[in-house]
């Protein structure tokens, strides 16, 4: 597919970041998402806080996405549409192309609930309410979390000076190595109260039915990457996490089999 590019800022529009009202960037990332694309552009429009700039990466979408953006276009500072390597290097060009002091990753249908940057100088993590859950959380982004779990990224309020891109060499933990890094000379969480909506994703429907082996392999990598950026001391309170969980899993398998025989 021809690349196709617009937005406001082809037309002149430009934004800047202020001290006082520093630029928000928001990266929206989409294939063939149009009805969830339309509510992640609405919950951006609603916000109270204006010096915002919203970013769509499109992946080429065939489903009438691409319609969608053309039809906000004047409230979309900028939009790509053309063939990607998936999802990281659809992020990966979005902060690219970001001006904003912040940046944050709102993707087609996650929603933005409400921007706090009140005593935001720094990246920090904020509320989410998980689709999945029916529950709002916050993750707190340090080294001691990450040894049990992923923060979910559309938490991460980034300060660009902190923002590392995502490795395309890891198309199902690329967000985890990218956290390692950024974490990796900090020890306490820096937390914001903005609330984002996030809507589960396809892959994560799926966990389900994940094989035994995909999931050791997944994991095995982010005990990897847990002693290459983090140390040995992190390692161990990984791999306490880690047979816990698989664990977990070994019983949720077994459970799931055994009422499936039975029903």
């Amino acid at each position: 597919m021809k690349k196709q590019e617009g937005g406001l800022r082809l037309k002149g529009v430009k934004k800047k970041s202020t001290d006082k009202r520093p630029l928000v960037s928001i990266i929206t990332v989409v294939l063939n998402a149009a009805k969830d694309l339309e509510k992640t552009i609405l919950s951006l429009q609603s916000q109270n806080y204006d010096n915002i700039e919203h970013i769509v990466i499109d992946g080429a979408s065939s489903d009438g996405t691409l319609a969608v953006i053309k039809k906000y276009s004047n409230n979309i500072d900028y939009w790509l549409s053309e063939n990607d390597r998936g999802l990281y290097d659809a992020m990966n060009k979005g902060a690219k192309m970001a001006k904003g002091r912040f940046l944050m990753f709102i993707n087609a249908g996650d929603k933005l609930f409400h921007l706090d940057l009140s005593n935001l100088t720094k990246t920090a993590s904020c509320y989410y309410y998980n689709e999945e859950l029916s529950k709002i959380k916050r993750n707190p982004f340090t080294k001691f979390f990450l040894c049990r779990n992923t923060v979910c990224h559309q938490s991460i309020i980034y300060d660009r000076n902190d923002f590392i891109p995502f490795s395309l060499s890891r198309p199902v933990t690329a967000d985890f190595k990218q956290m390692t890094k950024i974490v990796k000379n900090s020890i306490f969480a820096d937390y914001n109260n903005s609330l984002v909506f996030f809507k589960t994703p396809v892959v994560s429907a799926r966990n389900n039915k994940e094989s035994l082996r995909q999931y050791i392999r997944n994991y095995n990598e982010k005990i990897k990457t847990v002693y290459d950026d983090m140390g040995l001391f992190y390692l161990l309170l990984a791999l306490l996490h880690y047979f816990r969980n698989l664990t977990r899993f070994l019983l949720h398998k077994f459970f799931r089999m055994t009422f499936k025989k039975n029903g």
